[in-house]
């Protein structure tokens, strides 16, 4: 059986399925709405280890979804700065961890995504085998617009995603992308 972690901005639930009530459907929600899920060092690892432990005999799909305006703005970037974390390669390591937890996940994972997904929010759709958007979902890499390596797995997956020309394009130059009309609206200042 899974446990739920005892780390600060995720929710863990399980519910059945109306048609099948027999189902389990693990429902993880990222819950830091104020501060538009933005996710600590510390979450990041939670959430990986979290998903991590679910084992193929523990329910039937896992759903990924977030509290608030926003899926995920991406990492805490206080813990970026030099003092905030002994290990500077933690943040990378983590976001690695979570993205594997995502895809080597033995259930389906669905990412429920509304409004803007950045950096982590959008490698951790990267990990999932679905994204279910809504229409104002805003997916972005913004890296290169702040001068910083492009994390975690977004530059050998998102080609297989979308193809090599837009992956350049998205990871060159932090374009954002609009799930509902694929046109560029801005997620900054969110």
């Amino acid at each position: 059986m899974v446990e739920t972690p005892a780390a600060d901005y995720i929710d863990c639930s399980i519910r059945a399925l109306e048609t099948a009530p027999d189902a389990v459907i693990y429902d993880v929600r990222l819950s830091r709405p104020e501060k538009h899920n933005v996710l600590p060092t510390d979450t990041i690892a939670a959430l990986a280890e979290l998903i991590g432990s679910i084992g193929r005999t523990d329910g039937d799909a896992l759903v990924v979804s977030a509290d608030g305006k926003n899926f995920s703005v991406g990492a805490d970037l206080a813990d970026l700065a030099p003092n905030a974390l002994e290990d500077p390669a933690a943040l990378a390591r983590g976001v690695e961890d979570l993205v594997l937890s995502l895809r080597k996940c033995p259930l389906p994972v669905v990412a429920r995504v509304h409004g803007c997904a950045v950096s982590v929010g959008f490698l951790a759709c990267l990990g999932a085998d679905l994204v279910i958007a809504s229409e104002d979902a805003i997916f972005s890499v913004p890296e290169a617009d702040l001068g910083i390596p492009i994390a975690g797995f977004a530059a050998p997956l998102l080609p297989r995603a979308i193809g090599d020309h837009r992956a350049r394009e998205w990871l060159f130059t932090g374009a954002e992308i609009g799930a509902g009309s694929g046109v560029r609206n801005p997620c900054h200042g969110a």
